[in-house]
């Protein structure tokens, strides 16, 4: 994302920029979860999923349909030998710091602020809903059709120049992967508006999250969420100016590591109110039965 909107601008530019999303994300914060937040993430959801059925249709259906189901045998084969797998007979672990490892750690410590977020939002709706709805739809569809067209053109098809643009620069090289499709000028202003949304409501959930810690409530003041988009605005300055962004990755991904621990402890303790609430609920089931056999 920061290679998309700020690698090719002059810094001050850049800057002005920063000033605009900034402006939107906090007006949008401010509105709160019931107009900003959710008019823009059901926007946003309608123009992704119209892309996503775009390149379904106007790609290799057949072919995206078979790479779904293959990779989904792959994924639940896999996944309990591939979250133990190391290289224990090589030096070098150069390829799984660069991926395992950095977006375990960065997946990890990204999800304290958007896992809060996500529990904030989702009240109401059952634990099946939202895991069906984040892991089906949002990760295995998603990722299935857009990579899955992307296997296609390049080994099918022989699409070498795909492969060199994501060698060069994986950010831009979805541009080039949208120009391969009819309408690719329709497909290419959708996704960057969906690009820009994404960035937006991403700021919105940091803010949000920020401002119910600081006040330990679970509805923040406007006052605390535009100072924290205040603060968000300070530091994006400064990594741009200083170029910082790199090393600030880094360290994120290995904060990783302690939240690790702390995510287990609350996996138990998750698991332990489920429990508990489902023998509470048992008990309230049981009291209004009896309380109707009473009254009839």
């Amino acid at each position: 994302m920061y290679s998309l909107f700020f690698m090719h601008y002059p810094w001050w530019k850049n800057i002005i920029l920063i000033l605009i999303l900034t402006l939107i994300f906090t007006l949008s914060a401010s509105s709160g979860i019931e107009r900003g937040i959710k008019w823009l993430s059901n926007t946003n959801i309608v123009i992704a999923l119209t892309i996503l059925v775009a390149v379904f249709i106007l790609g290799p259906s057949v072919k995206i349909v078979e790479i779904l189901f293959t990779s989904t045998g792959d994924y639940l084969s896999n996944f309990l030998a591939m979250s133990f797998h190391l290289e224990p007979f090589l030096d070098d672990y150069s390829w799984q710091a660069g991926w395992d490892f950095f977006y375990w750690g960065w997946a990890i410590s990204f999800g304290v602020f958007v896992g809060l977020f996500f529990a904030r939002i989702s009240k109401g709706r059952t634990i099946r809903e939202f895991v069906l709805g984040e892991v089906t739809i949002a990760t295995m569809i998603w990722y299935g059709t857009f990579g899955g067209t992307a296997l296609y053109n390049i080994i099918n098809l022989g699409d070498s120049e795909l492969v060199n643009r994501i060698l060069e620069n994986m950010n831009t090289a979805l541009f080039y992967f949208l120009e391969l499709f009819p309408a690719s000028p329709i497909l290419i202003l959708m996704t960057f508006i969906s690009l820009i949304i994404f960035f937006v409501t991403s700021a919105d959930s940091t803010v949000y999250v920020l401002g119910m810690y600081s006040e330990e409530s679970t509805d923040p003041s406007t006052r605390s969420k535009i100072l924290w988009a205040m603060v968000i605005a300070g530091v994006a300055i400064a990594l741009h100016l200083t170029g910082g962004l790199t090393p600030l990755q880094t360290v994120s991904a290995a904060a990783g590591l302690p939240v690790s621990i702390v995510i287990v402890v609350m996996a138990i303790s998750f698991f332990k109110s489920l429990r508990k609430e489902k023998l509470v609920s048992g008990h309230v089931r049981e009291e209004e039965l009896e309380d109707r056999r009473k009254s009839s």
